[in-house]
């Protein structure tokens, strides 16, 4: 008697499953390190496509990662995937923006109907333009994730080009003020705030569209992922590691002040005094003064500030003089002001890019570079 071919989805963990099988719309898996997201995503966009082909009908999916390599190696295991799911493959296509060494385009895995896999770098060049379902693998640590984010929403809301699309965003953590965090605690807040969904066995089921958000939130420590299955000595790889703050972030998908870890508190205490203030008096710049000044300038003009740092050398101590704000002037009244500061100045540096250039161009006009 021939046996029953080996399903598949059999290789998934209980985690891994629970992702796999969540048909939101948008999904979100805030996971730990090695806990094979990028593995059981793949599982879900193939056997899409498996679909798609049994049905004679195609769908499309996007991989996007922080580069190159990472694109590649996500796209290897879609590659597993089609395999296990005997799904054949008519063609490979690479594309590069100039010779064989040139950066990377697009690599895209296309199916005898139709279907295809396309994986890219995840900027915002390389993601404009397509109208698929979407994977972004790791996107915390995306170089731009709010521009490619914003060119990437477009494709993936209008329903009119290809149907109504998935999108799937999983990451570890990456600090605090990036789009990835700003998403995973708007949604993940408001969805534990709900009643959780339980399936027919009495699990609960992930947060999601049962909520405010439309987002269903996956979250995967190791140690869940271990509870559920996944071959890892937990102490082992803690020692191996012996790094409390990245244990916390890569392991235990913490979102750390960065900031803070690169310059703690302490330190910014020792440099404070009590009798520091932003601004110096009027007329300050006016005098003649017995110390040379050292000035910063970063320009901002509608949404964000232009700030004037200025430093006086007494001795081999560098002191903070003022720290001067300007909001939402023109560039004409934000020179009037900063003339008397730049007269006294012995050195003054600008950030001239962007719209700095346009003020580097007046104040190297009238100071001299």
């Amino acid at each position: 008697m021939k046996k029953p071919a080996a399903n598949p989805r059999n290789r998934l963990l209980p985690y891994q499953r629970r992702w796999a099988d969540d048909t939101s719309r948008w999904k979100f898996g805030l996971m730990s390190r090695q806990t094979g997201k990028d593995f059981c995503s793949a599982e879900e966009g193939v056997r899409d496509c498996f679909l798609h082909e049994q049905a004679r009908s195609k769908t499309t999916w996007l991989i996007a990662a922080p580069s190159e390599r990472q694109s590649i190696e996500s796209l290897d295991k879609w590659k597993d995937w089609t395999t296990a799911y005997k799904l054949a493959i008519a063609d490979v296509r690479e594309e590069r923006a100039g010779g064989p060494e040139a950066l990377l385009k697009s690599v895209t895995i296309i199916f005898p109907r139709g279907s295809r896999v396309i994986a890219v770098p995840g900027r915002p060049d390389t993601v404009r333009g397509y109208s698929a379902n979407v994977l972004l693998t790791e996107f915390a640590f995306f170089e731009n994730p709010e521009q490619t984010w914003r060119a990437i929403v477009p494709a993936v809301t209008n329903p009119l080009r290809g149907g109504v699309k998935k999108v799937r965003l999983i990451t570890t953590p990456n600090g605090i003020g990036n789009k990835a965090y700003d998403i995973w605690t708007k949604n993940y807040k408001v969805a534990e705030a709900s009643t959780p969904l339980k399936d027919s066995g009495g699990t609960p089921l992930p947060h999601s569209a049962q909520s405010a958000t439309p987002w269903s939130c996956h979250f995967v420590d190791i140690y869940t992922a271990v509870k559920e299955g996944l071959p890892l000595d937990i102490e082992e790889l803690k020692t191996a590691v012996d790094d409390p703050e990245g244990w916390a972030q890569e392991f235990e998908c913490q979102f750390l002040d960065v900031q803070a870890v690169l310059l703690p508190y302490e330190l910014i205490a020792s440099c404070e005094s009590v009798e520091a203030t932003a601004t110096v008096p009027a007329g300050y710049w006016d005098a003649k003064l017995q110390f040379s000044i050292d000035m910063g300038i970063d320009f901002g003009r509608r949404h964000d500030l232009t700030v004037c740092w200025s430093n006086a050398q007494l001795g081999d101590v560098a002191q903070t003089v003022e720290v001067l704000e300007l909001a939402k002037m023109s560039t004409p009244e934000q020179i009037a002001i900063l003339r008397p500061r730049l007269k006294r100045a012995r050195r003054v540096c600008l950030d001239y890019t962007g719209a700095g250039i346009g003020m580097g161009d007046y104040l190297a006009q009238e100071f001299g570079e």
